[in-house]
């Protein structure tokens, strides 16, 4: 459930982003993509506690294209 909320968050956050952003592919996907990503990485962060939010934003960010 909380994980439904904080797509739905994380949708609202990187709409406004995404459309500053020229893309070859259709918006709604990255955004999609983009929002996974992010939530998926935060719930892995959970199991691996060990790293940094350094560490995790250059992980996202190595694998994000923008």
């Amino acid at each position: 459930m909380f994980m439904k909320f904080f797509k739905d968050h994380l949708t609202q956050v990187f709409t406004r982003e995404l459309e500053k952003i020229p893309a070859a592919i259709p918006a709604d996907y990255l955004l999609n993509h983009t929002v996974c990503d992010f939530a998926e990485t935060v719930r892995w962060w959970m199991e691996h506690d060990s790293y940094s939010p350094e560490d995790i934003c250059g992980f996202f960010l190595s694998t994000t294209p923008f």
